[in-house]
């Protein structure tokens, strides 16, 4: 075997598992998978957008975190959406008036995913540049297919944010790629990316650079001047993928390496922390006690992350010192068995967060190990003529009021709830797991590794079980949990929305790559919600 490869779009794992048989490593892979996302699932993610890359060397014996967040622009000021505040929406989140932090040219931040592909694939890869965006320069010049799953986000709304429609009318390039007579494409239909393939293709042949600096970045910074975007000719120079150490937790006996601030790795670990001494081999699989505990784990997880981290440049408390046993005891200590903890007891202050983003896992037969997630957010609506691809709107998840976790400020990274992570037995990788899905990564990735652990479930049962996500005061439920469950978790004081979707997006979409102890076996999985694949070859 040459290694497993796992993410949301068949196409991109197909790409993937094509370089592992020609040879490449996992990161070759990850790089080939990521470049194809960016093709056949362009809200989700692209050159347009940042995010986080886990990885494990294995010659080296080293893991590191090559953090590659899209910093707002040198020109965003801390005030600069605070009088234009229309409204709180769900999550504790703010729209403004015309929208101005969620779509067009304001809404944008920096650009990191293509310089963070050109380190990761210096430092650690082992295929030609060119190779690795090969085949997404074969489908984009084909016209990439809408494929169901991204169709399907595209008519389902995200409460409180912009329609589809509204958002791809933004401008007439965005309109073009992605509308027809008014209404989104229908799925089967292909988008019009020959634009997407020559940028692709300008890449492959010039390097991440002209992105930055060449041909690529002065078309940028021209259209951002010509519209009131923020971005300049520094920003694209100077943003940086940044190599350094993640965050270290445990879970049983496994070691789990997870992002560090202004990622979702304290959130993650916490609540992993808070959970593992009340699941036992007596404990029902998500009957009434089993997700009682998860929900409070999870709310308190989220909500001592959002309170408590931030941009290391502007939150300089330690996150370890947060999953300290002292602490975590005391977190603990406030849940009851008896009655639900409120988010008034915490005074947790919540942020925006939209649903959308992807993810890539690899291992291979080396022990090499990846887990990335990248995003747009939920998309800006602005794609740059003759470009091809969708800028991020991550300005939109910055808290618009000065003086918080999370505000704005020029080169400041926001709040992401990336939980891509590595977990290990002694010095190897047993998995490489994460999700799409923005809050409910942290939800849908914590109950992943315990369904693995805990009740012995394979990859594909593990991600496929039914999930709750609690985030503030209410539980949100798939279907697929007993009526009987929601009733009981009523009666101790929760608010339940009880979802009318079987496979709900609320928990995220996780996917995983597994190997066994010994490292003879790998696996994986796909989330069935995410309408992905993982492939051995």
């Amino acid at each position: 075997m040459r290694g497993v490869v796992s993410a949301p779009q068949p196409l991109a794992v197909e790409a993937g598992a094509d370089v592992l048989r020609r040879g490449g490593n996992a990161v070759d892979a990850a790089l080939a998978c990521a470049f194809m996302q960016g093709v056949v699932d362009p809200q989700m993610c692209g050159l347009g957008g940042g995010g986080v890359m886990l990885v494990h060397d294995a010659l080296q014996g080293k893991t590191i975190e090559l953090a590659f967040y899209a910093p707002a622009p040198l020109a965003a000021t801390a005030d600069m959406f605070q009088q234009l505040i229309v409204e709180r929406v769900r999550w504790g989140g703010w729209r403004l008036r015309n929208r101005e932090n969620e779509i067009g040219y304001r809404s944008i931040c920096v650009p990191t995913f293509v310089k963070a592909a050109d380190v990761a694939a210096r430092r650690f890869g082992t295929r030609p540049w060119a190779d690795l965006l090969a085949p997404a320069i074969e489908v984009a010049a084909a016209g990439a297919p809408v494929y169901h799953h991204v169709h399907d986000r595209w008519l389902r709304p995200t409460a409180g944010f912009a329609d589809s429609i509204e958002r791809h009318a933004a401008t007439p390039a965005a309109e073009r790629l992605y509308m027809t007579g008014g209404r989104m494409l229908a799925t089967g239909e292909r988008m019009p990316t020959d634009d997407l393939a020559r940028t692709l293709r300008r890449l492959a042949e010039h390097g991440a650079r002209d992105f930055y600096e060449g041909e690529i970045a002065r078309a940028i910074v021209a259209d951002m001047q010509r519209h009131g975007g923020l971005i300049s000719e520094t920003d694209l120079r100077e943003c940086a993928a940044t190599e350094r150490s993640p965050l270290w937790g445990r879970y049983r006996d496994l070691r789990i390496a997870a992002p560090a601030p202004p990622g979702g790795g304290l959130a993650l670990l916490l609540a992993l922390a808070l959970l593992e001494p009340w699941v036992t081999s007596a404990t029902r699989h998500n009957g009434i006690d089993h997700a009682h505990r998860v929900a409070e784990c999870l709310k308190l997880g989220l909500a001592v992350w959002k309170a408590r981290s931030g941009d290391p440049h502007f939150v300089t408390e330690d996150p370890a010192a947060l999953l300290r046993p002292a602490f975590v005891d005391g977190l603990r200590s406030l849940i009851s068995d008896e009655s639900a903890l409120t988010m008034a007891e915490v005074g947790a202050r919540l942020v925006p967060d939209s649903r959308d983003t992807t993810q890539v896992c690899v291992i291979d037969e080396q022990g090499n190990a990846v887990a990335m997630t990248h995003t747009l957010g939920l998309g800006s609506g602005v794609v740059t003529d003759g470009l091809g691809f969708m800028y991020n709107n991550a300005m939109m998840l910055f808290d618009p009021n000065p003086g918080q976790p999370n505000s704005i400020a020029p080169g400041r990274m926001r709040q992401h709830a990336t939980a891509s992570s590595l977990a290990f037995s002694g010095d190897a990788p047993v998995l490489a797991i994460g999700a799409p899905g923005g809050h409910g990564i942290i939800s849908g990735v914590a109950q992943t590794i315990s369904n693995l652990v805990d009740f012995d479930m394979s990859p594909v049962e593990a991600v496929s079980a039914p999930r709750l996500h609690c985030e503030g005061d209410t539980i949100e439920m798939e279907a697929r949990f007993l009526r009987a469950v929601a009733q009981g978790l009523q009666a101790r004081g929760h608010p339940v929305n009880h979802s009318v979707y079987s496979y709900d997006y609320t928990s995220g979409r996780p996917h995983l790559a597994r190997r066994s102890r010994d490292g003879a076996q790998l696996d994986g999985a796909a989330d069935p919600r995410g309408g992905g694949m993982a492939v051995v070859v």
